[in-house]
């Protein structure tokens, strides 16, 4: 008898323990599920459907660094398509706060606050973003490291043009050229400079 009800406590946490893992699997696909359709209604210019499904996702994934960071510059991403720069600061700031351990992920936040801070005229914290996003790719062996330097060094070379700094401008547009050879917009702007 002893023998018997310990086998179905046995059996009975075996079912709580298999339980609580597919809660937590469907639960990681339901967040993807929201966050993949956030992205499609950004793609589709849809931005408050897509606020409504990125804000879903993040609601439901409460622990899990890595994915919230990209959730929350998703977020920033669709403030800074509307226009509304102050907000999609507060995003990625808060996507700063989270220290996410992925390399990838703390460029693109700092990227993205640079970006943010170019839009609303706070040259010199934008400044300190994009040099932030060089420090921590110091050697751009990899596509996305190529691709986050390029584009620090084109921003700096703008935020440097506005501020009529000509050596500095001339440089970070060179640089970008190094990083991203087909970078059209860079090129441009150093061809108008030597003429």
């Amino acid at each position: 008898m002893t023998e018997n009800l310990y086998n179905k406590i046995q059996l009975n946490e075996s079912l709580k323990t298999e339980s609580l893992e597919m809660e937590s699997l469907l639960r990681k696909q339901i967040v993807q599920l929201y966050h993949t359709i956030g992205l499609y209604f950004i793609k589709e210019q849809l931005f408050n459907k897509a606020k409504d499904n990125l804000h879903k996702a993040l609601s439901l994934e409460p622990s899990n660094k890595n994915i919230r960071c990209n959730i929350l510059l998703h977020l920033g991403q669709v403030y800074i398509q509307q226009g509304k720069y102050d907000e999609a600061i507060t995003e990625y700031k808060k996507a700063f706060f989270l220290e996410p351990h992925d390399k990838n992920i703390t460029c693109s936040i700092h990227y993205a606050l640079g970006s943010a801070y170019e839009k609303v005229g706070s040259v010199d914290k934008a400044i300190e973003k994009f040099k932030t996003v060089l420090e921590l790719i110091p050697y751009h062996e990899l596509l996305d490291e190529k691709r986050f330097a390029g584009g620090a060094h084109f921003h700096l070379g703008c935020i440097y043009q506005a501020l009529g700094k000509i050596e500095e401008t001339k440089r970070e547009f060179e640089s970008c050229l190094e990083f991203i050879p087909k970078h059209k917009k860079a090129k441009e702007c150093l061809d108008r400079m030597k003429s």
